[in-house]
């Protein structure tokens, strides 16, 4: 009851190309256990002389968009307008008709909930990115790693191979991001072997990374994750991404869990395009202060 009025889908067992490859997560004796209930309960309210055989088939073929009483209801007055016996009936007794099948109905089609069920989760949880509270520490160099790149690693411990592996264009299009939004760009160069992550200030000053204090290391695997979900990666409108961060402010000055808020906010803004969504968990003043200041601001 909690969770099937929720979902909005069709539902049928005709016979196709997608029903025909489901599990069966129900075992088919108890399918057809089911089938025969229905037939009981449809004796009740239709004519001695109606073929219950082919009627329960109808209803078992039953197409709903949403699961509520009035498709249920629209659908049996539709299909079965011309017995005359069940339509007196249902207006009598629509809600001992619903209570006495749509149950049965429901749970004939349990191998198709299941699999709907498990597709929705599946989605759901494979567009989650999780970042934990205490990230990985900034190196003064970094060696080519064989680490995946498609994805930020919950500790950002693959930073610096994401950054490595940008083209020219998706480097400078980074840069300019953290800029607009942080007052500072990052920037990462070959060193012999091995390559630095650069920071630049406000004075466009540069320094190596593991000179510029924990916060930016901190920082760091947040904003990257961030720009590659929403600008670099193309996501299709339907599809829900949900942010999950501890503790972004950690090592962070005010002044940047105040900047870190608002970017989480121009991010928001864009969720009626991109569909993300953002859980935060923090002890920030500041965080919290910069965003009500926002939501003050509209």
């Amino acid at each position: 009851n909690s969770i099937l009025p929720q979902l909005s889908f069709q539902i049928s067992t005709e016979d196709n190309d997608k029903n025909s490859s489901i599990p069966n997560f129900y075992p088919r004796m108890a399918i057809f256990k089911l089938h025969q209930i229905i037939e009981e309960e449809l004796k009740k309210y239709f004519s001695p002389k109606a073929n219950i055989e082919l009627i329960a088939n109808d209803f078992n073929k039953l197409i709903l968009d949403k699961l509520e009483k009035s498709a249920f209801l629209d659908f049996l007055e539709n299909k079965f307008i011309k017995h005359k016996t069940f339509i007196k009936n249902l207006e009598n007794n629509y809600e001992q008709i619903y209570e006495d099948i749509f149950p049965s109905l429901l749970l004939v089609k349990i191998n198709i909930f299941l699999i709907e069920i498990n597709d929705h989760l599946n989605e759901t949880f494979s567009n989650i990115r999780y970042i934990a509270p205490l990230r990985s520490i900034a190196e003064r160099f970094y060696r080519f790693q064989d680490l995946q790149i498609k994805e930020m690693d919950h500790t950002g411990s693959n930073v610096a191979m994401i950054l490595n592996s940008l083209t020219r264009k998706e480097k400078n299009a980074f840069t300019a991001w953290v800029k607009e939004n942080f007052n500072f760009s990052i920037s990462v160069e070959e060193a012999d072997l091995h390559y630095t992550i650069n920071i630049t200030d406000e004075n466009d000053i540069k320094y190596n990374i593991s000179d510029m204090g924990f916060g930016y290391s901190q920082l760091l695997p947040i904003i990257m994750s961030l720009w590659m979900e929403t600008e670099k990666i193309t996501h299709r409108r339907n599809n829900k991404l949900f942010f999950v961060i501890e503790q972004p402010e950690l090592h962070l000055h005010p002044a940047y869990q105040t900047q870190l808020a608002k970017l989480f906010v121009n991010i928001i803004a864009k969720a009626q395009k991109l569909n993300i969504k953002v859980i935060v968990e923090t002890h920030s003043q500041h965080f919290i202060n910069a965003l009500g200041e926002c939501v003050e601001k509209g």
